[in-house]
């Protein structure tokens, strides 16, 4: 399902670790609307860009995010003092772009 011209529902839901461990990363209504948002500015920054893009990380569910920056949440439940329980899982889940379809992690192999 192309999202934009250029950009398909399938590259933006491809995890290879949410394969591996068996995580479903479908977007609900919420994560569909900044995923939209997101595939606009993607199609900006292609064609500023001049060349195919590669997505590495787009979207992330709360499970696959919680796999993905274990090591991230640790250290920032250290600098601000937080312990390592839910509470501050979802302090530190809200400020986080992947999640909400906002976060795109990509690379162009011809820049």
């Amino acid at each position: 399902m192309n999202i934009t011209p250029h950009f398909t529902l399938e590259e933006v839901t491809r995890s290879s670790t949410g394969q591996r461990l068996g995580i479903n990363n479908t977007p609900d209504a919420s994560q569909l609307a900044g995923i939209y948002v997101s595939a606009a500015g993607m199609e900006q920054v292609r064609q500023i860009l001049g060349f195919p893009v590669f997505i590495d990380s787009w979207l992330r569910v709360e499970e696959l995010e919680k796999v993905l920056t274990r090591k991230d949440f640790l250290g920032w439940c250290k600098r601000h003092q937080h312990p390592d329980n839910d509470h501050s899982w979802a302090l530190y889940f809200a400020l986080k772009a992947h999640p909400k379809g906002f976060g795109v992690d990509f690379l162009c192999p011809q820049c």
